[in-house]
């Protein structure tokens, strides 16, 4: 019959789908990203995990935000923060320049040195909107998960003082610097961070480097954060007797 026909049909397009999923998954670039990604989440706090946006999801989140109070968006970062067990390793210039300065401190152990990564980040980005990253199983062009009317006119703008970053500048980072950048935001919702991992990195080097982790009170200030957990209950020695 017609009708079966179409389903039929149907399931045989969902049979391909599948198919195409599979054979993504398995490829050996995203056999060797998936599992650096997951001995990444080893390094969070358990319920950390379970507030992921994929990179659009968190891009569209941050370009859609409304305005708040910022003493409530303040003050759920904070919560999050102590939930988390992590805390501001340095005190970050509320302003736009935020982003460029935390990264500044991590990876040049100075955020006064932002104009610098600002440059570094524009470079890398300026030759890479079509650098292919990951959104779940499937690879996307940069441009496409945080787009731009104008790339060229986004990075000649971002190249100003005081241009804040986005979700394109913490890829670049994470590109440049071969570490994972996690960052957690004030967003209301259950869902509120996004993990970026490069490309090329391997588990035996987040092993040997880390990753980091940035707090992101809406709309623009990032902070570098550590994560702190109490140590292990020491075992009481086997009594005597």
């Amino acid at each position: 019959s017609t009708t079966g026909a179409k389903e039929s049909h149907v399931d045989g397009a969902e049979k391909d789908v599948a198919s195409s999923r599979v054979e993504e998954e398995e490829t050996p670039e995203y056999k060797t990203f998936r599992a650096t990604r997951r001995a990444f989440r080893r390094l969070l706090p358990e319920a950390a995990r379970k507030t992921h946006l994929d990179l659009a999801a968190y891009t569209h989140m941050h370009r859609t935000y409304k305005g708040g109070n910022q003493r409530e968006e303040k003050h759920r970062i904070l919560s999050r923060l102590e939930s988390f067990q992590m805390s501001v390793i340095q005190a970050i210039e509320p302003d736009s320049n935020s982003l460029f300065a935390s990264l500044a401190f991590v990876f040049l152990k100075d955020a006064q040195r932002w104009d610098d990564i600002r440059r570094m980040v524009v470079a890398w980005l300026s030759e890479n909107a079509n650098f292919e990253v990951y959104v779940g199983a499937s690879k996307k062009p940069l441009v496409s998960v945080v787009p731009h009317a104008d790339w060229n006119a986004y990075c000649n703008a971002l190249a100003e003082d005081g241009a804040p970053g986005d979700m394109a500048v913490v890829v670049a980072a994470a590109e440049l610097h071969y570490m994972p950048i996690w960052v957690v935001s004030s967003h209301d919702g259950a869902k509120f961070s996004v993990e970026v991992v490069p490309t090329k990195m391997s588990k035996i080097r987040l092993a040997e480097r880390g990753a980091v982790l940035l707090a992101h009170t809406l709309p623009h200030q990032f902070e570098p954060l550590e994560y702190t957990p109490p140590p292990p209950p020491r075992r009481r020695p086997p009594q005597e007797g």
